[in-house]
């Protein structure tokens, strides 16, 4: 039998053979299969947390061991944003004008709808 048709529970078992799948909660047995069969590394950084905090995923952002390595990737982490270069910041004026151009074409078809209040 080949990697790509394993089970889950196959794989997980093939990768860690200590954990007990039964014993993750449902609500995060989607993350551990994600992770497991290596389709998502976002899934296995989360699967990770939520397993180091006793799968309580509602800890996960209060994490204080910041010596883990996954620490700034973990979900809820304060990330640093970049600033937007000059063309986003150009995008996103165009789309502002055409979103303003739109309502107002709305507005004016909407005057003149039977049943609109007119002063």
């Amino acid at each position: 039998m080949t990697d790509d048709l394993l089970t889950v529970r196959e794989v997980a078992n093939k990768k860690n053979p200590d954990m007990d799948i039964s014993a993750i909660p449902i609500s995060c047995r989607g993350n551990y299969n994600r992770a497991m069969t290596g389709r998502s590394m976002r899934a296995a950084i989360k699967s990770h947390c939520q397993m180091c905090m006793g799968w309580q995923p509602s800890l996960v952002p209060g994490c204080t061991a910041p010596d883990c390595p996954l620490f700034p990737y973990r979900p809820g982490a304060d990330r640093p944003r970049r600033e937007p270069t000059a063309k986003q910041i150009e995008a996103r004026k165009a789309g502002a004008a055409r979103l303003v151009l739109a309502r107002a074409a709305k507005c004016s078809t909407d005057d003149s709808a039977p049943g609109s209040i007119q002063n």
